[in-house]
């Protein structure tokens, strides 16, 4: 028997369909609960008092926004 004729009989396995929908389930939920923080950021940066001037805190918002992304990034 050649070597193509064994790798031709070798039995095909099925694809792990539950497993890859449930990634795929799992990278789509990721980004929404992510992004539901975005509307509290600026109110608890007021609150706990991290930024005292009204006018900076879109500024510390976007920091404490890119944080995570900046860890991810530097590997």
């Amino acid at each position: 028997m050649s070597e193509r004729q064994a790798l031709l009989d070798k039995p095909t396995t099925p694809l792990p369909k539950m497993q890859l929908f449930l990634l795929f389930f799992i990278r789509m939920t990721d980004p929404v609960a992510f992004n539901c923080i975005f509307p509290f950021v600026q109110e608890m940066l007021l609150d706990i008092g991290a930024v005292q001037d009204p006018e900076k805190v879109g500024y510390y918002a976007g920091v404490v926004s890119l944080s995570p992304w900046s860890c991810v990034t530097r590997g």
